[in-house]
This record gives C-alpha cells, sequence and structure tokens, in this order.
C-alpha cells in the first residue's frame, strides 16, 4: 500500500519498522517486485531499488535479542 501511495521502498521499510519495530518484512521484495511489475517499472530501477532494499535490510536487522527482551518482560507484567 506504501509503494502504491508513492512511497519509495527504503521509506517504507523505514515507516514500517519505525511502527513496528519487531516486523521482518520477510515479504518486501516479493511486494517490491509486484509493485514494478504492476507499473511496468523500467528494469534500471527495478534493480536499483532491489539493491537499496537489501542495503537496508542489512543496515537494519531485527534485533531479535530485543524481541525476546519484550515478550519475557510482557509475560512478566502481562503485556508485550
Amino acid at each position: 500500500m506504501l509503494l502504491d501511495a508513492g512511497v519509495e521502498p527504503v521509506a517504507a521499510l523505514a515507516s514500517l519498522r519505525e511502527a513496528r519495530p519487531i516486523v521482518g518484512i520477510l515479504y518486501a521484495d516479493s511486494a517490491l517486485d509486484h509493485h514494478h511489475r504492476e507499473l511496468e517499472i523500467d528494469a534500471s530501477i527495478r534493480s536499483a531499488d532491489l539493491e537499496a532494499m537489501n542495503d537496508w535490510f542489512d543496515a537494519n536487522p531485527v534485533e531479535l535479542w530485543w524481541i525476546t527482551s519484550r515478550i519475557r518482560s510482557g509475560t512478566q507484567s502481562g503485556s508485550i
């Protein structure tokens, strides 16, 4: 939906992660591919967007230790 609204791929990823820090966004490459195919985006732009997305994932991994600590603290207090 963010891509369809004109949000750049990396900005869309950052927005999702900001709203929900534990989100893995495992479907991002498929969503980007679908978006590009639907709009018939040029191959050079597709390649650049995919590379930028992969770079973002490398720089912004999901912190599993943090997720685990949130779950554990939520279990103890009754909320996550």
